[in-house]
């Protein structure tokens, strides 16, 4: 099993201004104009360049792809994709959908799969709104292209809550977290291990509450994805957690590794990275080990 991550970002895509690319780029040259060595000493990147896209993450098992979320990630996604069977029609996927906040599904209309006759595509969601949302978000007040008119065969299919299923080879099983509105984090397991995907939170503790049902939910998972929205900050009644509470769950989870998720907008690479060493002191603090990283895109990891 393997983890791809083709947008990371929260709320609102925010990619590098052409200033701040020159800028650094800019101190490159001077680096390299001081030392003739291009990398002695890089200079602190501009905002964005650990990934400007919200919500999508892939899981490959086997010949298997199941997507988690449909952000702006997804149009990445889609054009890699069209490179192989889903640009002749041959291709199949399922999407998974933690919730319907158009940050998770607005790079659906740009998904260039769906514009392919012969492919499938299965939206899951334990969401009674979940096609409705989608339709909606391809009205014509909003977008020229109804869901109806997309080329490929697109099927909603509700997933239970609290329950295992199935979607192909995976077990998934869906857990409710507070958010505003109705979302979901999902715990997936393949036969060799497991993972679990628990975006757009906001817990206060893990010793209680939903805090505590999310340690359980990720009990011995080899990667638990986790939001970090407030980074070093702490929860504001948004609906949203921080690198302290994600270490806390990951302590109490017992998890191998803690990937800090759906960053803030107006974080700089400088403020993830400070994120994720807040992340390392607290679990050195409670006595767990755990590796920590900061999800960046266009990177992936390997579980088994």
């Amino acid at each position: 099993m393997r983890v791809y991550f083709w947008g990371v970002r929260g709320s609102l895509a925010s990619p590098p201004s052409p200033r701040a690319w020159q800028r650094w780029l800019g101190r490159l040259r001077a680096a390299r104009a001081r030392t003739g060595v291009l990398f002695e000493r890089r200079p602190p990147p501009p905002p964005g360049l650990t990934g400007g896209h919200t919500p999508c993450v892939e899981v490959r098992h086997r010949r298997q792809r199941l997507v988690l979320d449909a952000g702006t990630g997804l149009v990445r996604l889609g054009r890699a994709l069209m490179r192989g069977a889903f640009g002749r029609g041959r291709g199949t996927l399922d999407l998974l959908v933690s919730h319907t906040h158009w940050d998770h599904i607005q790079g659906f209309p740009f998904f260039e799969p769906a514009y392919r006759r012969g492919n499938r595509l299965t939206i899951h969601g334990p969401q009674r709104h979940l096609a409705r949302a989608f339709r909606r978000q391809q009205h014509p007040d909003h977008f020229p292209v109804p869901l109806e008119a997309l080329p490929a065969r697109i099927r909603f299919r509700r997933s239970p809550v609290e329950r295992w299923f199935r979607i192909g080879d995976l077990r998934v099983y869906a857990l409710r977290v507070p958010h505003p509105g109705e979302c979901y984090a999902f715990r997936i397991e393949s036969d060799l291990c497991s993972l679990v995907y628990a975006t757009d939170l906001e817990v206060r503790t893990a010793s209680r509450g939903p805090g505590a049902a999310l340690a359980r939910l990720a009990q011995g998972a080899a990667l638990l994805i986790f939001d970090a929205y407030h980074g070093t900050g702490r929860p504001r009644g948004w609906g949203h957690s921080s690198a302290t509470l994600a270490a806390q769950v990951a302590a109490r989870a017992g998890v191998r590794r803690l990937a800090l998720f759906h960053h803030d907008p107006r974080a700089d690479d400088r403020a993830l990275t400070r994120a994720a060493e807040r992340a390392r002191r607290e679990l050195r603090r409670l006595g767990a080990s755990c590796e920590v990283l900061v999800a960046r895109e266009d990177e992936a990891c390997r579980l088994a």
